[in-house]
């Protein structure tokens, strides 16, 4: 189950980090009080994390090789080389596919599991 916090400068953990860190203060007086959901379990929050940071590092790899094989090195001048719709579709194909498997867990209730060895998913 989960339950939303709310966080803000009256909080004693906020005050502390505010005392103790000018530039950490400032930013926390610009964004101002954060309200956010938290999971009662920190274990499921911890393999959630996991399981989306697996996600984007196997989504970052994917895009970079896609890049990459547009230039021959990744500089400024070659970047401004490369067709524009060519660079986007080589970011926007990973997003999509990102989408589409987190609109397929949301629908079956189940979140994506990590990775097999193989880097296959699970029961394939």
């Amino acid at each position: 189950m989960n339950h939303s916090m709310t966080l803000n400068s009256d909080d004693e953990r906020i005050s502390y980090l505010c005392r103790n860190d000018a530039k950490l203060a400032a930013l926390i007086a610009l964004i101002g009080e954060l309200t956010f959901n938290v999971r009662s379990s920190h274990f499921e929050s911890l393999v959630l994390s996991i399981v989306g940071q697996q996600l984007s590092v196997k989504a970052a790899a994917t895009i970079n090789n896609r890049v990459r094989s547009l230039v021959s090195s990744i500089t400024p001048e070659e970047i401004d080389r490369v067709d524009p719709e060519a660079l986007r579709s080589a970011v926007v194909r990973e997003n999509q596919l990102h989408q589409r498997l987190e609109r397929q867990a949301a629908s079956s209730g189940n979140r994506p599991g990590p990775a097999a060895p193989t880097g296959r998913p699970r029961g394939h």
